[in-house]
């Protein structure tokens, strides 16, 4: 029997594993870093709305003085019309006269030469009223062609009781005192952020490990958790540039606020002074209108007399329409200068304030 031959046998083992890992990371505690940047974006976000707000009283101010300037356009047209008018009397009775020969032709001249200056008053007016209304439409968002017809106010509105009542009125009202106010918030909050940089960081962080090999059945879960610091020590003074530098800007906004505050006084005085003006302007203008139709009735009765020179019916006729035009001037000076007084105190519905009114 021959001799048996050993038998090799090879077993070949191989085994793979899959690593599935999940890691959770929250922030426990940074000393005030996020919750400053958050209060930031609050407060820049309820700038934008504030700005927003002016800007919409900024376009209806806009709108206001090219209406103003409308009226006092078709105004003044019609205080040209109303002197061409004359004119043309006067230059009718002063030709009678000459064909009655109670006057001599220089009468006639004189009328004629009046006649032609009144007739370039009344181009100069239509030319004022096609660009008022032009500015009108462009202020409205209108095309420059487009036609549009303005009322005149029944009523004038009555001035405002004093000066400190419209400055105490600009405080509660100018959305640039609350812009400035959450600014230099922003600025602040930018100081407490910069000094959290300081602090240190405490982040929880856990992770979960599942490991499994080719066979089904053979698996391990490996879970772990830990809370960590976070803190660096030395930046070569980043930390301290950038505190200062937030220091800096709160300073800068004090000073903007005081500035805006300032430029907001002036304005409310300067309307204010302007709106006074225009309003004894008024008292003074209305009477002398009366007085100057009184003075060219009486001229004109004796030119058809022959008792007036042509000085005098000259003279009465452009005191008359002086007076008119000072009259129209001055009324209307009044009602620019009060929408200008409550652009500058602020007074005005804006869209949101009409959607936070509705019940």
């Amino acid at each position: 029997m021959p001799a048996s031959e050993p038998i090799l046998i090879k077993t070949r083992f191989e085994s793979t594993f899959d690593l599935i890992e999940g890691n959770v990371q929250w922030l426990l505690l940074d000393f005030g870093r996020r919750l400053g940047r958050y209060e930031q974006a609050r407060l820049s976000s309820d700038i934008a709305g504030l700005q927003t707000d002016r800007a919409f009283q900024t376009v209806a101010n806009e709108v206001a003085v090219a209406y103003y300037l409308v009226l006092q356009s078709q105004a003044l047209l019609r205080t040209a019309q109303d002197a061409l008018r004359r004119a043309d009397e006067q230059l009718r009775d002063a030709r009678n006269l000459q064909r009655e020969g109670v006057v001599e032709r220089e009468t006639v001249l004189r009328a004629e030469v009046q006649r032609a200056e009144n007739l370039q008053q009344l181009h100069s007016a239509t030319e004022a009223e096609f660009v008022a209304l032009a500015g009108l439409n462009l202020a409205i968002g209108l095309k420059g062609n487009q036609p549009v017809r303005v009322a005149d106010p029944t009523e004038i509105p009555p001035l405002a009781p004093s000066l400190i009542d419209c400055l105490q009125t600009a405080i509660r009202e100018r959305r640039e005192f609350e812009v400035v106010r959450r600014t230099v918030q922003i600025a602040v909050e930018g100081t407490r952020v910069a000094r959290a940089d300081f602090a240190p960081k405490a982040v929880a962080n856990g992770s979960l490990l599942n490991i499994q090999t080719g066979r089904s059945s053979a698996y391990a879960d490996v879970a772990q958790g830990f809370i960590r610091l976070e803190w660096t020590l030395f930046e070569g003074g980043r930390k301290i540039a950038v505190t200062r530098v937030a220091e800096s800007a709160v300073r800068q906004a004090m000073a903007q606020a005081e500035s805006i505050a300032d430029n907001i006084a002036f304005q409310v005085n300067e309307a204010y002074r302007n709106a006074v003006t225009a309003w004894i302007g008024i008292e003074d203008a209305r009477p002398a209108v009366e007085q100057a139709t009184e003075n060219y009735r009486l001229v004109r009765a004796r030119l058809r007399e022959g008792a007036a020179t042509p000085t005098e019916i000259a003279d009465a006729q452009a005191s008359l329409t002086r007076a008119q035009q000072n009259y129209q001037n001055a009324r209307y000076s009044y009602l620019i200068a009060m929408a200008r007084l409550e652009y500058a105190m602020g007074v005005g519905r804006t869209p949101r304030t009409q959607v936070a009114r509705t019940p």
